[in-house]
This record gives structure tokens, sequence and C-alpha cells, in this order.
């Protein structure tokens, strides 16, 4: 077993059981292990990835989050960085690639949103940090997304503390509020990340990064990236922040990427 990732809360291991069988083992820092409020974080990521099918997230095999040192175990994904799907990268056909790529990132949210809460009252379950460091571009060229950390069932007008600077729609960055859409938003910028081979939020700060976003134009961005405005009516769809008509528009969003595939 050895680390693979550590951040402010929390360690990530890669590791073999005796079947073979990549696993990923996630558990809190040390510091940490007796902090009530990430015990029930990492409580309510393992609810969660019980919940979770399909080859788009990592399956879950076990942990205990109730022991001294609470830890949880999942299947390893496998998988290349996005920017493996930048035009500059690209060595064979670049729009199959980023076609089949949305298409999957479509059906994964469309998943997340409508599995259903084990309480009564949420509207959908969505990811609330999507970000390059948390997707991955399987071998069959479609969407891996992983980390659940920040995820829960939401409720409309819900407030929560976490995200991505970047990746974060104005509501979520300076009020901390979450609905259907948060994970929209984020999936637009991936795609035109993905479009124009740079980040679109690139800020230095807190406060630049602020900036960008109260300025963002959909209609601007979508120009930016791409002069084909099919890809632009798909990215004005996913970075329109209005938490109203979310599962319309990613239905709107799915429709024009299967015409453009079967074209």
């Amino acid at each position: 077993m050895r680390m693979i990732s550590r951040g402010s809360l929390g360690e990530v291991y890669s590791a073999v059981d005796s079947s073979g069988r990549s696993l990923a083992i996630k558990r809190l820092r040390p510091i940490l292990i007796y902090d009530r409020e990430e015990r029930e974080k990492l409580s309510r990521e393992a609810k969660i990835l019980r919940h979770l099918s399909g080859h788009y997230f990592p399956q879950w095999i076990g942990g205990d989050t109730e022991c001294e040192e609470p830890y949880l175990v999942m299947e390893w994904l496998e998988g290349q960085p996005i920017s493996t799907l930048f035009p500059s990268a690209q060595k064979q056909n670049f729009d199959q690639a980023f076609l089949k790529f949305a298409d999957s990132f479509v059906d994964a949210l469309k998943i997340l949103q409508n599995i259903p809460s084990p309480e009564p009252g949420p509207v959908g379950l969505i990811h609330a940090d999507i970000n390059p460091k948390n997707i991955l571009v399987g071998t069959d060229g479609g969407v891996r997304i992983f980390d659940f950390s920040h995820a829960r069932w939401v409720r409309e007008g819900e407030q929560s503390l976490g995200g991505t600077r970047g990746y974060m729609g104005l509501d979520q960055m300076a009020h901390g509020k979450l609905h259907l859409g948060t994970d929209l938003f984020a999936m637009g910028l991936i795609l035109a990340e993905i479009l124009q081979g740079s980040p679109i939020i690139s800020g230095k700060n807190l406060f630049s990064i602020f900036l960008q976003l109260k300025e963002l134009d959909p209609h601007q961005v979508a120009q930016q990236v791409t002069h084909k405005q099919s890809y632009q009516e798909i990215l004005h769809y996913l970075l329109d922040l209005s938490p109203l008509g979310v599962r319309e528009r990613l239905n709107e969003v799915e429709n024009r990427i299967k015409d453009l595939v079967e074209k």
C-alpha cells in the first residue's frame, strides 16, 4: 500500500487485494480522526458511495467509519487526465473523442441526479466539486468521476462550504449555495477548457477569480473557445447558472450531442 495523494483533510492510498484487484483506500489525516465534523463527512461519503453504480464511478468495496481510524475502500479507477483530450494532444478525430466524453459526462450527471435520497426532501444528488483533479478519461473515452467528499443529496437553496476555485459558480463561491445546476456549470467549464486547451477561470487569487466569475458571460465563453455553433449552444446550456430547469437543460444537451454523433 502506498500513498498517492494527501490533502488538508484526507489521505488516499493505492493497494491490491488478494485477487489482484486494484483498490483506493481513503482515510482521514491522523490529526483529524477525532474531529466529529470530518468523521461525519467521511460517513456521508461512504453512504453515497454505496448508492453509486456503473463504470463512471468507483465501486464501493467496504470500510469502517465508526472505528478509531475511519477509512473507505473503493475500486481504483483507471484513466488519463482531461489534458489528453486537448486539441493539441489528439492524434485521432478530436470531435469524435470530445463528443464521446461529453455524452458520457451527461449520462453520469443524470445518473447522479436520479439516485433517490434515503430521506425525503432532497431533489437530487450532486458531486459539488467537479474539477480536473476529480475526473479522468477512461480507457473507453468516457468520463470517470471520483472523490465524493463534497457530494450530497441537495435541497434547493442549500448552503455548504467546499468546492474548487475556478470550477464553482458565483453563488457557490460567494454564498455556498448548491443546486442541481452546480454540477452542470462545472461540466460546462470542463468542456470549455478541453476546447480551449487551458482553464477558463485562471485568476491568481480569490478576488481575481471572483471577478472573472462575476463577469462571466456564457455566450462570450462559448464564442471564445470554439467557432462551432453546435458546441457553443451546448456550452450555453451548461453555463447557465439558473437553478431552474436544470434537468430540462441537461436533456437538451444530451439531445444536441446525440444529434452531432449521428451526423
